[in-house]
This record gives structure tokens, C-alpha cells and sequence, in this order.
């Protein structure tokens, strides 16, 4: 602080006070000029929050010899601008000038730091000409006197910079003949890996954004519930400010942003991919993971003449999500269960076997409301760490084209309004692994003419024998026993 014996006047090379201020009818205005020291200015700045023009230059270092001259001038331009009166002489409360310093710098290391031999004689100049003098030369190896205005020189690095922002870096000439050793990735190569599924994503209609890996904490404390939660942030010890104060434990927050942004600047449509890491603390350290978040509102299709108006849907983002796994040769180990604890509004969460791979969903009411986003909004957040360590389980296969025709079969059910339909195909998958090749909705009803807290589903299943034709009894028999196990294990109605 500043003081005046009784009163804090200001705080030192941060931020002026009102008293001490120029004001309409100031008449008497007493000039002090101080050198302040960088590393107490910039703490003291961060420690109070205080970004002013005062901190951001001494917090990067001043001529600290300057400031009897910078004194003298300004009670000058006073007198000479504003008609002013020198009441009194310089007081100096530190005459010990800040002496210069004299680093040993080197012909050869610069040339070999540098990547070209530069003669010695254009080093001088440069050298001279920055005011950095040669006091001592002793053939290779010289000492250079930096005057201490210089507070960015402190090495023969920083003098060897000096030299080459000077000489010009265009200047270094590219060597005809390139060193390299042959590397080796490990398999699968994840950067590979990774550009396929963008390539992919891209060629379906997405964009790829890229967001800052830091965010408010307050989204962990109004919306994060029980899964993005306060006491797992990594907290930056130097927030940049209140909006960036942690790390991301969700992609779907800074994602939800983007969404915000576009809609209030007439761009509501959008289709968006994410490749980002999420960071959590627990008791045993830290944790980052690699994630793919894909987010999708508005409407399916660019508005055309012939194109439908169509928004897009759950079953959207769902499709794209899936076609992912295919592409990597993990759909048919791919398993789903109902959603739960998750940011996420219903929808499903995703396995390769045991292990949770990601999970579909869409916004909640209130998190719409927090963003003031109006369209519905439909995200896959993936687990990519996961999912590429999946892959040691994906292995091609080659099979024939069956030569019998598939046999199908349906059922409308009745059932509660909470059963999802992987819960009916993870039944009927259950009853038969070998003729049942596929179970598919094609049809869902609720509202008139059904009970409260019920709904219609129309399910259909394929079955097939790649080597003979099925018999009717045969498809009857699995059928019976999936009917069975439905109306044992969910309550279904046949209608």
C-alpha cells in the first residue's frame, strides 16, 4: 500500500484511490514516480482481481532507472500544458541505481541454437545496435553488458533470440537433408481411429466444434445433480475469471453454449460433434477422459422447396450414435438399458459388454430454461477412451449370404407407459440366439382409447436359417415363448 501515515492512499502499481485521485477542483498535485517489483505486482493484481493498465505494465517488468527522468518530464509537461508551478526539488528515498548485468555469450552455441553460421562481425551489430555492448571478448565466448531496461534478457538464450529476430528466422536457410527415426504406434492408432469417425460424422451433416476445456463452476451446482458434482471440480488455482474458474467435467454444458449462441443469432439449426477430454477429482487424484459429444437441434434437413420440415428427433442423434459402432465393428456386441443418473432426459445408455460405452438422451425443461434454449435438443454423449478400448474386441468376420428367404412375424403389445423397447428386445433376443436375427419397432401409440399410463407397441422379428427353409411350427414355437416372456416379466397384453 501507499500511505501517507494515516491513510491507504492506493494500492502499489495495481489501482489508484479515490482520494488520491484528480479531481475538477484539484489545484495542488503531488508526482511520485516508483519502480515496483513484477512478481509482487502481478500476485497482488490476481489475489484481488484487479486487471488495470497499472498492473499490466509493471507486472511486466519497466526500466527501473527511468524513473527520475519519467519524473522531471511529467512535472514539465505540466508546467508547460496546464500552466503549472514547480513548488519543489526531486526528493530521491533510493539513489542506488539498478545496475546492469553481464551475461557470457557464446559465437558457437549461437550458430548451433540458431541453425546457421552467421558471421561474427553482423553479430556485433545487431548486438551493438540493441544497446547490448561487449565489455569483455575473449575470442569465441564474450561478455555482454544488458542494460537493466532490458528485463526480458537475463540469458545467453534470450541474447541468441536477440540475434536471430534481427538476422531475420526467414533468413535460416532449410537444411537439404532431414534426420528421422521410424515410429510405432501402438494398434489401433486412435488419431487414425479418430479422423474416421469425424470423416464419417462430417459426411452425415455434422460440424466439428472444439470448446474450451474450462467452465463455471456453477453449472456443477445448479445443474449437475448427482453426476457433475462441486466437490469433483478441478478448480484453476489462477481463473482467468468467474466464467472460467474450472475444468469441464461435461462436454454437454459447453455444448448447450454453442446452442444458446447460434439460436439468438437466427441460426437454430445445428448439427455438431465434439472430440474433448472431461476432468475430475476424487480422493485417490485426478482423472481426464476422452469423450464424443454429438448435439443435435432444429431441423432435419435445410429448408428446400421439396425437403420435408421435419425436426430432428431422439431417434436423429440414436441413428448417428449407432452408425458409429457399426463403423467400428461393435454393433453387434452393443447392448442398451434404460438411462439412468445422467444429465441427460430418458433415452438409453449404451454397453459393449460390460462396459458402458455412452448413453442417448435429450435436454431437460430445466436445463433449456437455464440456457434459454427454445428447441428441443438430442445428444450422444460417448465414452471414447472406452469405446477404443473396445475395439481389441471387434474381429471381422466373413459370412455367406443365407440362400433361404427370412420369415416374419408380429405383435402389437400392450404394456406400461414406462417399458422401453430394449427391454422387449433384450426379452425376445433371450428366448432364441439362433434363428432370431432381428427385433424392430415400427409402430407406438398412446392416448385415446388406452388405458392411463399405457401404450401400444408394434414389434416385428425376423428369423432366418442360412441353411435350410424355416418351417411355420419352428417360428411358432419361439414366437409362443417370447409371448410368454413378455407377459411374465413385463405384464404384456396381446391386442
Amino acid at each position: 500500500m501507499i500511505t501517507n501515515g494515516k491513510d491507504n492512499l492506493c494500492i502499489a502499481g495495481v489501482l489508484g484511490g479515490a482520494d488520491s485521485g484528480i479531481k475538477d477542483d484539484t489545484t495542488d498535485v503531488f508526482l511520485e514516480a516508483a519502480y515496483f517489483n513484477p512478481v509482487c505486482i502481478r500476485k497482488t493484481a490476481k489475489m484481488h482481481g484487479l486487471n488495470t493498465d497499472a498492473s499490466f505494465r509493471f507486472e511486466r517488468g519497466v526500466d527501473p532507472n527511468i524513473t527520475d527522468y519519467a519524473l522531471k518530464r511529467a512535472a514539465l509537461l505540466i508546467q508547460e500544458v496546464a500552466g503549472g508551478t514547480i513548488a519543489m526539488d526531486v526528493v530521491d528515498t533510493n539513489s542506488k541505481p539498478v545496475e546492469n548485468k553481464n551475461v557470457e555469450f557464446s559465437y558457437t552455441r549461437c550458430n548451433k541454437l540458431i541453425g546457421t553460421d552467421i558471421r561474427k562481425q553482423m553479430v556485433n551489430d545487431i548486438l551493438s545496435n540493441l544497446d547490448l555492448i561487449i565489455v569483455s571478448d575473449k575470442g569465441d565466448t564474450v561478455i555482454v553488458d544488458v542494460p537493466a531496461y532490458r528485463v526480458d534478457v537475463t540469458r545467453e538464450a534470450d541474447i541468441i533470440e536477440e540475434v536471430l529476430r534481427i538476422y531475420g528466422f526467414n533468413n535460416v536457410p532449410v537444411p537439404q537433408k532431414l534426420n528421422s527415426s521410424i515410429s510405432h504406434f501402438a494398434k489401433p492408432d486412435v488419431e487414425k481411429v479418430q479422423n474416421v469417425i469425424s470423416e464419417m460424422l462430417v459426411g452425415m451433416g455434422c460440424i466439428e466444434a472444439l470448446n474450451n476445456s474450462l467452465t463455471k463452476s456453477e453449472y456443477s451446482k445448479k445443474l449437475g445433480g448427482d453426476v457433475v458434482m462441486p466437490e469433483r471440480n478441478v478448480e484453476m488455482l489462477n481463473p482467468l475469471s468467474q466464467d472460467l474458474d474450472v475444468m469441464r467435467q461435461s462436454l454437454i454444458f459447453n455444448a448447450l453454449e454453442m446452442i444458446e449462441h447460434n439460436q439468438n443469432r437466427q441460426n437454430p439449426d445445428l448439427k455438431l460433434f465434439e472430440f474433448g477430454k472431461t476432468y475430475h477429482k476424487f480422493d485417490s487424484g485426478y482423472k481426464e477422459n476422452r469423450r464424443l459429444l454429438i448435439v443435435l437441434s432444429g431441423s432435419k434437413e435445410q429448408e428446400n422447396w421439396n425437403s420435408n420440415k421435419d425436426n430432428v428427433s431422439y431417434y436423429t442423434v440414436k441413428g448417428t450414435a449407432l452408425n458409429i459402432f457399426k463403423r467400428l465393428g461393435l454393433s453387434g456386441m452393443l447392448k442398451e438399458k434404460a438411462i439412468k443418473g445422467s444429465l441427460l432426459q430418458d433415452g438409453v445408455q449404451l454397453y459393449v459388454l460390460k462396459n458402458k460405452v455412452g448413453e442417448i438422451g435429450w435436454t431437460s425443461a430445466k436445463m433449456k430454461k437455464h440456457f434459454g434454449i427454445k428447441n428441443d435438443v438430442f445428444i450422444a454423449d460417448l465414452d471414447w477412451d472406452m469405446i477404443i478400448d473396445s475395439l481389441k474386441f471387434s474381429k471381422i468376420k466373413f459370412t455367406e449370404l443365407p440362400k433361404t428367404f427370412a420369415v416374419r412375424r408380429d405383435f402389437s403389445l400392450l404394456l406400461d407407459a414406462k417399458v422401453n423397447f430394449s427391454e422387449i428386445e433384450e426379452i425376445a433376443r433371450g428366448c432364441d440366439k439362433k434363428l432370431l436375427k432381428e427385433v424392430g419397432l415400427f409402430d407406438v401409440y398412446e392416448g385415446k382409447n388406452l388405458e392411463t399410463g399405457k401404450k401400444s407397441y408394434a414389434v416385428s422379428f425376423k428369423f432366418q436359417d442360412a441353411e435350410q427353409t424355416l418351417k411355420d411350427s419352428q417360428v411358432d414355437a419361439i414366437m409362443e415363448k417370447i409371448r410368454t416372456s413378455l407377459e411374465s416379466k413385463l405384464g404384456a397384453q396381446l391386442r
